[in-house]
């Protein structure tokens, strides 16, 4: 409520588990598609097969399952791409929200880090952006597109394990708030 006074959407329904829909388990007629430009790639226990996504890192073969696509960012490209280079980056979202698709951006760090990383020494000298900046322009892509959200989780181990939950949840992370699961561990 406090947030609808406030003029801010509510996007999603109460938080429940997110289960794994057993119809991808075992079955040789899917696999994970991961993006040919995908730099860093995740090591996911799943068929991979490599391709030219339109947005995106990653996504499901049969996209009519689960039309959600994920940008894996490391922490210094996510505050890059939301300091110089938002723009391009909300030209993707909107192409993606075009094609009726939805797109989740999975943060190889913990939301904590994020909001303090001026205090990182590894990001501190590097960086002319302060949390403020970042998380306010997070804030409002959340709010001005209906077809994306933004996660953050421990490490890219646990990232490989949150796309894997992304992508086989039949579509059911569309719907709930995906860092307040994960913070809740029932992703």
């Amino acid at each position: 409520k406090v947030c609808e006074n406030l003029g801010l959407i509510n996007k999603f329904e109460a938080a429940m588990p997110v289960l794994e829909d057993p119809v991808y388990r075992s079955n040789p007629d899917f696999f994970i598609y991961t993006d040919t430009r995908e730099q860093s790639r995740l090591k996911i226990e799943y068929p991979i097969q490599m391709a030219a996504l339109p947005y995106g890192d990653y996504s499901l073969s049969d996209t009519s399952l689960n039309n959600i696509f994920v940008e894996r960012k490391a922490l210094g490209d996510f505050i890059g791409t939301l300091s110089g280079g938002l723009e391009r980056f909300e030209r993707e979202i909107e192409r993606c929200e075009k094609d009726s698709n939805y797109l989740v951006v999975l943060v190889e760090e913990k939301l904590h880090n994020l909001l303090n990383f001026n205090n990182i020494n590894r990001m501190a000298k590097r960086r002319k952006a302060d949390p403020i900046f970042i998380m306010h322009r997070a804030r409002m892509l959340c709010q001005k597109y209906r077809n994306s959200q933004i996660v953050c989780v421990d490490g890219r181990q646990e990232a490989a394990r949150v796309l894997r939950k992304i992508l086989f949840s039949n579509g059911q992370c569309k719907k709930i708030d995906i860092q307040l699961a994960y913070e809740t561990a029932l992703l």
